[in-house]
């Protein structure tokens, strides 16, 4: 633990899919509109990449947001219905909280529509 902590850089790799996976077989419980946030750099170690992010674009969630960090979104990812944003070191310290806050703004109003 020591040596990883202690290391130039973090080291870690992405695999999106089984993170997916788990996060649906959850929702699966949840009555009511959702929202999925996906924190990555999208430098991705899935053994197919490309089918990942077709699951992502298509993920059964009311709302679905991918930041990307530091990297530019998969063009797959913008194309889509999802909410697709870089968020880099140096921008300001509240850009992160306004997607989070605006996303969850746009899952409770569809809420609000289902009530109606």
């Amino acid at each position: 633990v020591y040596q990883a902590l202690a290391a130039a850089t973090s080291g870690g790799c992405s695999i999106l899919g089984p993170s997916l996976e788990r996060a649906t077989l959850r929702s699966t419980k949840f009555v009511g509109p959702s929202l999925l946030v996906v924190l990555s750099d999208f430098e991705l170690y899935d053994a197919d990449p490309a089918l990942a992010l077709a699951q992502l674009a298509s993920a059964p969630f009311s709302e679905v947001v991918a930041i990307s960090l530091t990297n530019e979104p998969p063009p797959v990812l913008i194309a889509s219905r999802i909410t697709a944003v870089r968020v880099n070191a140096g921008d300001p310290l509240n850009s992160l909280a306004r997607i989070l806050v605006e996303a969850a703004q746009r899952c409770a109003s569809q809420s609000s529509e289902d009530t109606k």
